[in-house]
């Protein structure tokens, strides 16, 4: 594969970076949980996990101990990831909601048991020919998992989003709000329909951290989320006045 196929993969990990570390120094200030757990989340993603997991990848590199490492490594990472960013939907959405809490930590589990599935393949077989079709199953549990909750997410979030339109229009909402719930609602939105390219990739045998249409989709759908956790979070002054007086 040509190596121009990482250029868009790269520049996204570099913005999906850049807000994770802004998010964590915006916690430093305020102290509040779902700062952290996505900014960690998001810096864990961006400078372990999909780079790892890219590098264990490479064709020459792939069946080797350091390639498999970095790729188990790199699966470690996401699966930390991953749970960070459930529990942020959790945290924010469904704070003391039981059934939340339970589905949270079930989901959890499975991610768990799909990683060391595919850690523990990952160390059998000569070829990434061999190795990918024994993945299989723990590739699509975990590929699954993540998008049974950006679908959640996308979902709580519009309907937040409807609540607060209707306060909007009798005065009772901050339209700045009303637009980051509608932002976050498209990202996990987006983030949803790119996991359901990824479970086909997986399930017709690609090689996701290889494959040209895998990867093109990550990028694709990766640019459109970080513009829109990049307003979610860290809106310039221009478009959040842009949001109110557009409201007035």
């Amino acid at each position: 594969m040509a190596a121009s196929a990482f250029v868009p993969v790269a520049v996204f990990v570099l913005v999906v970076g850049t807000i994770g570390w802004r998010l964590l120094a915006l916690w430093r200030r305020t102290r509040e949980r779902p700062e952290l757990l996505l900014g960690l989340g998001l810096v864990l993603m961006s400078c372990a996990a999909i780079p790892l997991a890219g590098v264990g990848r490479i064709p020459g590199v792939a069946e080797s101990l350091p390639g498999r490492t970095c790729f188990a490594l790199g699966m470690g990472s996401i699966a930390v990831a991953s749970w960070l960013l459930i529990a942020f939907t959790q945290q924010v959405f469904r704070p003391g909601a039981a059934w939340a809490k339970a589905f949270a930590v079930a989901v959890s589990g499975v991610v768990a048991a799909a990683v060391v599935w595919i850690s523990s393949v990952n160390f059998t077989g000569a070829t990434v020919a061999e190795i990918v079709p024994r993945m299989r199953p723990g590739t699509l549990a975990l590929i699954g998992c993540m998008f049974v909750c950006f679908g959640w997410a996308s979902a709580e979030s519009f309907q937040y989003y409807g609540a607060l339109r209707r306060r909007l229009a009798l005065g009772l909402a901050d339209p700045v709000v009303v637009d980051r719930f509608y932002l976050w609602g498209v990202s996990s939105g987006a983030n949803t329909l790119l996991l359901a390219v990824l479970l086909y990739c997986a399930g017709s045998g690609m090689v996701i951290m290889r494959d040209p249409f895998s990867l093109t989709a990550i990028a694709a759908v990766g640019t459109l989320m970080s513009a829109a956790w990049y307003l979610t979070f860290l809106a310039p002054y221009r478009y959040l006045a842009y949001v109110r007086s557009r409201t007035r």
